[in-house]
């Protein structure tokens, strides 16, 4: 898959990319569960798959979506795969707003 770069940041990525907001478990939001499970698997069949971006934060589950793909990057001997970007956003705290 082609890639292209984000400004002169030296980061390619491809086209398209996936938002990982539903590996949160946001029953609330989407209406359906993901459980460890399913996340897990959706991470690793993103790593091996052509795409090179996946988007998070903190605020995707309380955590619990970085918490996920964290988990997958241990699994995986504490890499990303060659080329891979990993985005998270700053966010404040959900109850109190803070940084």
């Amino acid at each position: 898959m082609k890639t292209k770069p984000i400004g002169q940041t030296g980061l390619n990525v491809t086209a398209i990319g996936f938002g990982a907001s539903g590996l949160g478990n946001m029953p609330d939001t989407y209406g359906y569960e993901v459980g460890e499970e399913r996340a897990r698997e959706t991470v690793h069949a993103i790593f091996d798959g052509e795409a090179n971006l996946l988007d998070t934060a903190r605020a995707y589950g309380f955590g619990r979506s970085e918490e996920r793909i964290g988990a997958v990057i241990r699994e995986r001997g504490g890499r990303l795969p060659d080329g891979f970007v990993l985005s998270t956003k700053l966010d404040g705290h959900m109850e109190t707003g803070r940084f």
